[in-house]
């Protein structure tokens, strides 16, 4: 994985892909309908949906406070009883899905750089279709193996730069 420089940068700065900020009254509404739903992505006593200007950590073992990737599919990597969505979790230079293993857990990191976007969508329509909030989907295949990634359009960007992926177009 490519490994991000670990200084006080935001997680938009470092991305190549687009971050677009909301303006006007537009952007004043929906932040502060962000801030309103934040409150329903509380995880583990911390913010997991932050604004679109969240740091990158001083140190690579602190997970990244961005909302969570969903993956679901087959791959090489993933254990083959797993079935529906499992969660990604996100660093400053890797992701990993953790599986269990007895009576403890393992992380397995994810091969971004392995797959490559076949296909991607913005489920919904909206004025700012790379806000930092914005739903997308992303269809990622590597020698017929295929998965399927949900979430923001931040973390989404996030693993594009740890996967080194071009950045998908609006369609």
């Amino acid at each position: 994985m490519r490994s991000a420089a670990l200084n006080r940068s935001t997680v938009r700065n470092v991305s190549p892909w687009t971050v677009q900020r909301r303006t006007s009254w537009r952007g004043a509404l929906s932040y502060i309908w962000d801030v309103m739903k934040a409150f329903e992505f509380l995880r583990y006593f911390e913010w997991a949906k932050p604004p679109e200007d969240v740091r990158l950590p001083l140190d690579s073992t602190e997970e990244l406070r961005l909302e969570p990737a969903l993956v679901q599919g087959r791959a090489t990597f993933m254990p083959p009883e797993w079935a529906g969505e499992q969660v990604m979790t996100l660093y400053a230079d890797r992701a990993t899905i953790t599986v269990a293993s007895g009576f403890s857990s393992v992380d397995v990191p994810v091969p971004l750089r392995d797959f490559r976007i076949e296909q991607s969508r913005a489920p919904h329509r909206r004025w700012f279709p790379k806000c930092a909030t914005a739903k997308w989907e992303l269809l990622l295949v590597k020698d017929g193996q295929m998965l399927t990634v949900r979430g923001t359009w931040l973390t989404l960007a996030w693993l594009g730069y740890l996967g080194e992926w071009d950045e998908p177009d609006f369609g």
